[in-house]
């Protein structure tokens, strides 16, 4: 039996509204001012489909769910830990195998020489096969945790072994200036310290936890003028003209900072803000500005959503250039990266039906994982995308769509040989 589980954790309901909390918070309380001119219809849209989504998940979490009988075998969970490991070392290898032996990226030039070299060639098998094993790093995580938890023996050192192995990715991405698998490794290491109550919210924990978030932007907002500087492109011209600041700009004074204190630790603070305001915001005033021009847009009907298996299916059978298909569906100015674009880019109206069942999905998957285990890690990225709806289809961020094939590869997989409903 797990011990200190915390099963209330992965609620979506909660997660989509805390999102929208933070969303109004950061929109409000950053240095920015919004120039887009927001019409009814558009934000009408917005609040029914959150309210679909709701109303799915809740419906879902009041349906009954049998309680599983665990066959918990611990020699066949230690099995599947060293397999899990195995294939989070595998996929790392062939990672780095991919990007500087097969693509020829460097580790010494700069990252956009690196992802120029990667670029020239495209995937590999070796690639493919380390995307499709990644989600072992994260699996390993929660199986490691799970067994200390349930008070099985694991060696002295596994816990910091599997914390090395979830940021091994993100440190190949930083090297050609990705962000994203950091984000994500950082959420679910988070996540699930957080659901084997291994790190206990308390006041203490949220002041360090709004200190590191204050660290971690000014990290990123280092990282992000490293990147600039490459590109030989001005920090005070990125936050005006970037496809990120087309309808959120920086206000008066942080444009009188940011001109009269470049170098200074100010000019880093502000920068930093400000970019991170602009890009967790765009998306949601985006998918705004497209709804209210809807009719200048061509919907996708699912290859936006299904990018990834859009392309691996073109493989084999002939199918419309997929990025023909995203271009038309979406307006050309900004990027629209909300959970919501992407969604109403292939359905248009018709993304409320989506949001009803995806909700429903969410909820179900939600009501399972609180009588079985094996459901947590699904749940919990279910979880983050809930949160993100606003900000960034979180399936879709970096490794995550990989990752939720592998979380409900690894939920069923177990379900039929741990435990039956």
């Amino acid at each position: 039996m797990i011990r200190y589980k915390n099963r209330n954790f992965a609620n979506p309901v909660a997660a989509g509204f805390a999102g929208i909390i933070v969303y109004i918070l950061i929109l409000f309380l950053s240095p920015t001012t919004i120039t887009l001119n927001v019409e009814g219809i558009a934000l009408g849209f917005v609040i029914l489909s959150y309210l679909m989504f709701f109303f799915g998940a809740t419906f879902a979490m009041k349906a009954k769910v049998a309680t599983v009988r665990p066959l918990f075998l611990a020699s066949g969970r230690r099995r599947q830990r060293f397999h899990l490991a195995t294939a989070a070392i595998i996929s790392i290898i062939t990672t780095v195998y991919d990007r500087f032996v097969a693509r020829g990226a460097s580790f010494s030039g700069d990252f956009l020489e690196s992802r120029e070299a990667i670029a020239s060639i495209g995937s590999t098998p070796a690639g493919i096969l380390g995307a499709l094993l990644l989600p072992a790093v994260y699996l390993y995580l929660f199986e490691t945790y799970r067994a200390r938890n349930a008070g099985e023996k694991v060696f002295r050192l596994q816990v910091p072994f599997s914390i090395l192995l979830v940021f091994a990715h993100p440190a190949i991405g930083l090297i050609f200036g990705s962000r994203s698998t950091l984000l994500s490794s950082m959420f679910f290491l988070f996540a699930f310290s957080i659901y084997f109550r291994r790190t206990k919210i308390n006041w203490w924990v949220t002041c360090k936890l709004i200190i590191a978030g204050f660290v971690f932007a000014l990290l990123l907002g280092y990282l992000f003028l490293q990147r600039l500087e490459v590109m030989n492109m001005l920090a005070v011209y990125s936050v005006k003209y970037s496809v990120y600041a087309s309808m959120i700009q920086p206000n008066n004074a942080a444009m009188g900072w940011l001109e009269d204190d470049q170098g200074s630790f100010m000019f880093l603070l502000i920068f930093s803000f400000v970019n991170l305001a602009q890009y967790y915001t765009h998306g949601l005033l985006e998918l705004l500005y497209q709804v209210s021009h809807e009719t200048e847009i061509t919907h996708s009907y699912g290859a936006y959503l299904l990018y990834i298996p859009y392309k691996m299916i073109g493989m084999f059978v002939a199918l419309p250039d997929v990025f023909q298909k995203i271009a038309a569906a979406k307006m050309t100015l900004g990027a629209y990266t909300s959970f919501f674009g992407p969604v109403h880019s292939d359905f248009g109206w018709f993304s409320l039906l989506f949001m009803l069942l995806f909700g429903y999905y969410s909820g179900r998957i939600y009501k399972i994982s609180v009588v079985t285990l094996d459901y947590v890690p699904l749940s919990i990225l279910l979880l983050a995308t809930a949160f993100f709806f606003p900000v960034v289809n979180f399936l879709l961020l970096g490794p995550n769509f990989y990752a939720f094939v592998g979380f409900t590869a690894f939920a069923i997989w177990n379900r039929r040989i741990y435990g039956k409903y």
